[in-house]
């Protein structure tokens, strides 16, 4: 009904019988200090010390680990923005798209075995 009157699904604009898809379920994204925390104390990723690079994440913007993955974000990118060696910035992308698969997929935690 549109305002007291029947509504003709013919009149709607795209393909006739076409649903409206419903809204996909909000994904949260830890924030990258937690998250680099959690890159320090986790076993195969010691020893890089990522949590001294805090400070340059949140005076240049980066808040969320999904923010280091995407066509935009490039190591290069990375290492100039953050003024951050090369190596550190791969595998610090490498890390986040890793985490990020696993958040899409209800699979990440930052908990470690050992605690």
């Amino acid at each position: 009904m549109w305002y007291g009157q029947p509504m003709d699904a013919s009149r709607l604009p795209g393909p006739a019988g076409l649903q409206p898809v419903p809204a996909a379920t909000a994904v949260i994204y830890p924030s990258i200090s937690d998250w680099l925390n959690y890159c320090d104390s986790h076993p195969n990723r010691a020893g890089e010390d990522f949590k001294t690079h805090i400070a340059v994440f949140n005076r240049h913007g980066y808040q969320c680990i999904n923010q280091l993955t995407g066509p935009r974000m490039t190591v290069e990118k990375l290492s100039e923005w953050l003024s951050i060696g090369v190596g550190t910035a791969d595998l610090l992308i490498q890390y986040a798209e890793e985490d990020v698969v696993l958040i899409k997929n209800g699979l990440f935690s930052m908990k470690l075995e050992n605690e």
